[in-house]
């Protein structure tokens, strides 16, 4: 995916990457508010195993329906206030219309298979999804000739194709009763509101200055910002991938054993996110204005800017993670809830006065605020020390090191396993 917005910055220029993100986030967003939390409360109840998978499904299809036309609706009645207020090309307004619901349909689905422990085959439908997203990218741009119009159809057709695989995954699900049972409906909305806020307010958190950025500042700006954030959460991928294996597995797990992993887990990914930032840091340097073009240079300033704060929120994505498997969605909420009023609060200060530079700052602070809050509140659940969490040990760099090796050696002996099986399918 980095390679594919990098494909898209270098070919449409700040301004239409802008453009293109603006679409990509209100999608999202709209998804967001109108799943009611079912993302967060699918991966608690079937971890608990409380509810059939298949009745889980059925309400999320139900919720999806409902959730889409009236999404849909609300944003077509808008059209005429955002066409004004953002850079948003009309030509692109129809294609957010059809995105949304199969951003809706992605993320229930793939928080259904990653509360089965099914992440082999969501790791699966991910990869194949970007692979998807890459091809038809560079065919609309490099074949085709299409531009904004072409990249954003290419990002839909990609989504179509990872909702259909989720649907073959999820078949025997699908075969099955899938009718909630009252109890069910009970119980999800309860502890989905509980989570809802939380993820629409960490989201704006996340976002809500490039809706600033775009509205003051115009596409181009942007288009730059997008790059400097792009770039630097990538550092997040694999806690994030973390806190997607843990928070059902929190669930499943007692106190003792969930204190033990999780409190690895933050060890070893803030000291990984160090010397990942470092790297990022060296390389944005001369990396961006060779790949993209001069007219990225600033984003190279803002990633400086950035790092601080992207780093130490590592810590957010596992903590919050486990505090959600353990029955506390309420904490998330309360940082996302602090985080977004500082941060519109902040960006509306600040922004149209100091620009871009501004944008980072404050996100940089207000992601190492929420890591901090977190952390005391994981030490109060869990009743251990702030050493335990963030001071590395001689055994993590040990596990790391194990961990790795396997990983590696598993890698290895998958890939030579390929021409056997292949050759058997031959026979």
């Amino acid at each position: 995916m980095v390679l594919l917005w990098s494909i898209v910055a270098a070919n449409v220029g700040p301004t239409g990457l802008g453009e293109v993100q603006l679409i990509y986030l209100l999608a999202i967003i709209v998804g967001l508010i109108v799943s009611l939390g079912l993302p967060v409360s699918n991966a608690y109840l079937i971890g608990k195993a409380r509810h059939p998978a298949s009745a889980v499904l059925g309400l999320n299809l139900i919720c999806l329906a409902i959730g889409s036309f009236i999404g849909s609706s609300l944003l077509f009645a808008g059209r005429n206030v955002l066409n004004h207020e953002l850079p948003i090309a009309p030509e692109l307004f129809g294609l957010l219309l059809i995105w949304i619901p199969l951003q809706i349909c992605g993320t229930n689905f793939s928080s259904i298979l990653l509360a089965q422990q099914r992440f082999k085959e969501q790791a699966l439908v991910n990869t194949f999804q970007g692979i998807v997203s890459l091809v038809l990218v560079v065919s609309a741009v490099e074949v085709v000739g299409l531009h904004l119009k072409g990249i954003t159809i290419a990002l839909i057709f990609a989504t179509v194709f990872g909702c259909g695989y989720q649907v073959v995954l999820l078949h025997n699900e699908l075969r099955d009763r899938l009718i909630p049972a009252l109890p069910l409906v009970k119980e999800c909305i309860i502890f989905s509101l509980k989570g809802y806020v939380a993820s629409i307010l960490q989201f704006f958190t996340y976002r809500f200055d490039v809706f600033i950025v775009g509205h003051f500042l115009g596409a181009g700006a942007l288009g730059c910002y997008a790059v400097a954030y792009t770039a630097t959460e990538f550092l997040w991928y694999i806690p994030q991938a973390i806190a997607t294996v843990l928070m059902p597995t929190t669930a499943n797990s007692n106190a003792s054993d969930a204190n033990q992993r999780t409190l690895r887990l933050c060890r070893i990914s803030i000291i990984g996110s160090i010397l990942g930032g470092l790297m990022l840091g060296i390389a944005a340097a001369w990396a961006i204005p060779f790949f993209l073009g001069a007219q990225f240079k600033s984003s190279v300033i803002l990633i400086w800017i950035l790092l601080p704060g992207v780093i130490t929120f590592v810590l957010s994505k596992i903590i919050a993670a486990d505090l959600i498997g353990r029955g506390y969605p309420e904490y998330a909420s309360y940082v996302s809830t602090g985080g977004l009023s500082a941060t519109a609060l902040l960006d509306i200060l600040f922004i149209p006065k100091y620009g871009l530079p501004s944008a980072a700052v404050i996100s940089s602070i207000v992601y190492a605020s929420q890591s901090a809050y977190l952390v005391m509140c994981f030490c109060r659940v869990s009743r251990l020390s702030l050493r335990e969490v963030v001071v590395p040990r001689k055994e993590d760099f040990d596990f790391a090191i194990r961990a790795s090796t396997a990983l590696i050696h598993q890698t290895l002996h998958t890939l030579r396993s390929i021409p056997a099986a292949t050759a058997t399918e031959q026979n």
